[in-house]
């Protein structure tokens, strides 16, 4: 959204994608979503996110064959410090002569999604000895949640989408 502040105090719907919309995240049977092994990994660490990031609570969370959806809430954090940290380390990089890589805003709702997928990433390759396959698409879709009616309404639908998947024309 043009003008959002990411890494301000805000709750989100998120969307992630596998790659080439590949089901290696489970399989629904009887609307009821049964997670594989790498569902299960996805699963851990949305959760996990919580414990490493102090500006992050989750809410709703599902995973289903192909993708997760999840609400973020941001709470405030000390911007000021994280400036610092972040003009440290592009100091240091500079001195050592390294690239640097893609900056995105400490905290903000990019570096919580890069990180999970980054995360889950890794961990799946290992596991299925794919080292440097890409696990999800480029990207997510994100919704910033306005009010306690929105909030809701993603909870339900997060709820209902394993009921839902059979209704969902490509997966028929």
């Amino acid at each position: 959204m043009a003008g959002h502040d990411y890494a301000a105090a805000c709750a989100y719907f998120v969307t992630i994608v596998t790659h080439n919309r590949d089901c290696i995240l489970g399989d629904v049977v009887n609307d009821v979503l049964v997670m594989s092994a790498f569902g299960q990994i996805a699963h851990e660490e949305w959760a996990r996110s919580a414990e490493i990031r102090r500006e992050v609570e989750l809410d709703a969370f599902v995973v289903m064959p192909d993708h997760v959806h999840g609400i973020v809430i941001f709470h405030d954090h000390d911007r000021d410090r994280d400036e610092g940290d972040e003009a440290a380390a592009s100091s240091k990089a500079l001195i050592e002569n390294k690239p640097q890589r893609i900056q995105r805003a400490a905290h903000s709702l990019g570096t919580f999604v890069g990180g999970y997928k980054g995360t889950v990433t890794r961990r799946i390759n290992v596991a299925r000895d794919t080292p440097g396959a890409p696990m999800w698409q480029r990207n997510y879709h994100e919704t910033v949640i306005h009010n306690e009616r929105q909030l809701n309404g993603y909870r339900k639908y997060i709820g209902d989408n394993p009921m839902q998947w059979v209704l969902d024309h490509p997966n028929m």
